[in-house]
């Protein structure tokens, strides 16, 4: 054992964040691949879109908010799929806490996007989007749950 287990922590000392899951309606993800600045967290990485949730947003407004800012986008509808945290003491970048919603987007939307913040806009398919060389590995969990979810949904009986 070469480090002792880190004591509980309190989730209201850390700032919250939101990320979308953009989804088409094949199932293709919409990402962002990040800007290549030293001082963000996973530069140059494929990433869901999103961001910190401001003092007196609810996760829902800092959603709307963020996809406005990033991409010029205002969904039509979006649904919570689930919350993420991740331990990243080890790392001194804290305590994590994403809201994950699904946010359905049709692939005619996507034309009409304005990328504000990143470097590009990447539309990646079922089978190959685990497979991405660099993506932000929380938000590899956050797809990863995802695309189990919609297997489950077309096979219950796997649980």
């Amino acid at each position: 054992m070469d480090a002792a287990t880190p004591g509980p922590v309190t989730l209201d000392a850390f700032p919250a964040a939101v990320a979308a899951l953009l989804v088409t309606e094949d199932g293709h993800y919409l990402l962002q691949r990040r800007d290549e600045k030293p001082d963000i967290w996973f530069p140059g990485y494929c990433s869901l879109f999103g961001g910190l949730i401001e003092e007196g947003e609810s996760p829902e407004e800092a959603l709307a908010r963020e996809l406005s800012e990033e991409l010029d986008y205002q969904p039509g509808a979006f649904s919570y799929f689930t919350q993420v945290c991740f331990d990243l003491r080890r790392w001194n970048r804290g305590i994590k806490l994403r809201y994950i919603y699904e946010v359905p987007v049709k692939r005619a939307e996507i034309s009409g996007m304005s990328l504000r913040e990143g470097q590009a806009i990447e539309l990646h398919g079922p089978q190959a989007v685990m497979g991405i060389d660099r993506l932000a590995p929380y938000d590899a969990v956050a797809i990863g749950l995802h695309m189990a979810d919609r297997l489950l949904q077309r096979a219950p009986l796997l649980l």
